[in-house]
């Protein structure tokens, strides 16, 4: 395990390096959640209690860019933490906790929404009504909040860690906390997520084997933008597993007692942990039609933005496509209200 004087013993390189990289992934991440944040209040499509979930994820990693990142780019310029061992380093190892709870918890839901959406239509309409859904982006910031706390009174700690550059969790005092705060703030959002992608996926594809004009009609009208949406959802969560798994496998090491870890590996852990909040708006630029138009408007301006769609190649197809979205959502938004029940899919 990393020390305090391997931190401080650097090349002067290396130390501009490891600051520019992290000031860098920080840069992004408040760019871009910032941005997010101002598309979905301008946009009134996005502007829905259906995308609240959403925000609470970007509003997660927003503040993990203004409070977390700050203190990496401090320990990695000076070498140390240099605002006292304990009170400050536990308040600072407490929103590390509570933010990346925060926004596990919330993919998680939103898994679930979608799972609703698209397997059990009839419940979904029922359950994520916007009362509920206040009521569950609320309710996970409050149980986030109560779940990491322990440690700021006993069980557990939250330590300076120096290979991470961070304060966190330290799982090996307290096997007890340790275990709930893996399994219950990691491990079943994770198992929930990964259930609902596998029961989305194998009910997309039986659908999409139906030969009646009923089914298909059903799929081209509810189900076409609401996979397109899992889609993105699924990257997002594959990108935040495979970004967080090694981060987890090092402090598990650590705990069980395993210290020849070099620093390099120790403090990557650390960069590919907070790179997801820089990464987010990239693939909802990249993967959500209406992020990315949004976007564009907002970064080019109205008028710049019509020449842009009309001198692109893209720009006629862009605007049928957008008329076509249109009109679909009207006929979802009618035929829902007409007879919802015979347009809910039977659960698998």
């Amino acid at each position: 395990m990393a020390t305090e004087e391997e931190l401080a013993s650097r090349p002067k390189a290396l130390v501009i390096l490891e600051v520019a990289s992290m000031a860098a992934i920080l840069l992004f991440s408040v760019v871009g959640n910032i941005l997010s944040c101002i598309v979905m209040y301008q946009n009134a499509r996005l502007r829905t209690w259906h995308n609240l979930l959403l925000l609470n994820v970007i509003i997660a990693d927003l503040l993990a860019a203004l409070i977390c990142m700050p203190f990496v780019i401090a320990v990695l310029l000076t070498g140390r933490w240099a605002l006292g061992r304990d009170s400050s380093c536990t308040i600072s190892g407490y929103f590390n906790a509570l933010l990346a709870t925060v926004s596990v918890t919330s993919l998680a839901i939103i898994s679930v929404s979608r799972y609703y959406l698209i397997v059990r239509f009839s419940d979904y309409i029922k359950i994520f009504k916007c009362r509920n859904v206040g009521v569950m982006s609320t309710a996970i910031w409050v149980v986030s909040a109560i779940c990491t706390f322990p440690p700021v009174v006993g069980w557990g700690q939250y330590i300076f860690l120096p290979g991470g550059a961070l304060c966190f969790l330290y799982f090996g005092s307290s096997v007890s906390y340790s275990t709930v705060f893996t399994v219950l703030m990691l491990g079943v959002p994770i198992l929930v997520m990964v259930f609902c992608f596998t029961k989305v996926y194998l009910v997309v594809r039986k659908r999409r084997r139906a030969t009646t004009p009923r089914e298909t009609h059903k799929l081209k009208l509810i189900e076409r933008k609401e996979i397109s949406a899992a889609k993105t959802l699924f990257c997002v969560v594959v990108m935040v597993l495979l970004f967080w798994t090694p981060l987890v496998v090092i402090y598990i090491l650590v705990s069980s007692g395993v210290t020849e870890i070099p620093r390099q590996v120790s403090l990557m852990t650390t960069f590919f942990a907070l790179l997801p909040c820089a990464c987010k708006p990239i693939i909802y630029f990249i993967m959500k039609l209406q992020f990315r138009r949004a976007f564009l408007r907002l970064v080019l301006g109205r008028r710049l933005y019509k020449l842009f769609v009309q001198v692109t190649p893209s720009g006629a197809g862009q605007k049928l496509e957008r008329g076509n979205s249109t009109k679909m959502e009207e006929t979802v938004n009618r035929t829902r209200n007409a007879n919802i029940s015979e347009m809910a899919p039977t659960e698998n």
